[in-house]
């Protein structure tokens, strides 16, 4: 999973031609332990941008993908994970 995630800003780039991608942000959300999985990367010419998530109140298991691009959409990705708790 992984190296899937590390693919998902190429593939992006690729899509919207040379147009850069600037953040990368990756949830993996366990709300049996109330816990976050964050992968973030960030290209190094763009400004620090932290991003805080509060999924306190959500009752399901999630994984989110957020994607910036240069002068381009922010594309947003959520998939709901069966609750084995």
């Amino acid at each position: 999973m992984g190296l899937s995630l590390l693919a998902v800003p190429l593939c992006v780039g690729v899509a919207f031609g040379a147009r850069r991608v600037d953040l990368f942000h990756a949830t993996l959300f366990n709300a049996c332990a109330m816990q976050a999985h964050e992968l973030h990367w960030q290209h190094p010419e763009r400004i620090t941008q932290n991003l805080r998530y509060d999924f306190a109140l959500i009752p399901d298991n999630f994984f989110y993908v957020e994607v910036w691009v240069t002068d381009g959409p922010i594309l947003s990705f959520t998939q709901k994970l069966p609750k084995p708790c």
